[in-house]
């Protein structure tokens, strides 16, 4: 997709060095890592423990774990609800550590509230760790065919899951 809009320069290879951090400081986790994204997400932040359970516009969201500099939130609850890019704005307001378990994007919908969370955290410079039952490139995978440009913010959220969760 990237090829078609622009001119790909190989300096290093296939070699993608995103993905060659080292192993201890990698924060993308295949599988069940609930308990180490919640300790990696607390441990980088110390700051006051507030409530997990917080209000945004007058709607309750849930979180596993939240203090005043990084949360960790289930993805059923984050990104399957009824949050607007609006709302994740307000919830990432002065977070510097975000942690998502269990990714399993299954519906345009789902995919598009990821798709928000990982923009605003690219945008707000936001260390994020994660936890899905796939790789990060192929989070998308369960959607099938989808059109032209939704697959290229497919492929540029992949991208930066890759970057965020790397560095």
């Amino acid at each position: 997709m990237i090829d078609a809009h622009f001119e790909v320069l190989s300096v290093a290879g296939s070699l993608d060095y995103r993905r060659t951090a080292k192993q201890d400081a990698r924060r993308f986790f295949v599988g069940e890592a609930t308990d180490t994204v919640l300790a990696l997400v607390s441990d980088a932040s110390s700051s006051e423990v507030l409530a997990a359970r917080f209000d945004v516009f007058g709607r309750s969201v849930s979180s596993l774990w939240r203090s005043t500099e990084a949360c960790v939130f289930e993805f059923q609850s984050i990104c399957r609800g009824l949050y607007s890019y609006r709302d994740y704005l307000v919830m990432l307001d002065g977070v510097t550590h975000l942690g998502v378990v269990d990714v399993d994007i299954d519906s345009l919908d789902s995919a598009r509230r990821f798709t928000w969370l990982i923009e605003i955290a690219y945008d707000q410079s936001i260390q994020i760790t994660l936890s899905s039952p796939r790789d990060p490139a192929v989070l998308f995978e369960r959607l099938g065919p989808v059109p032209d440009y939704v697959a290229f913010e497919h492929e540029r959220v992949v991208s930066r899951v890759i970057e965020l969760t790397s560095t």
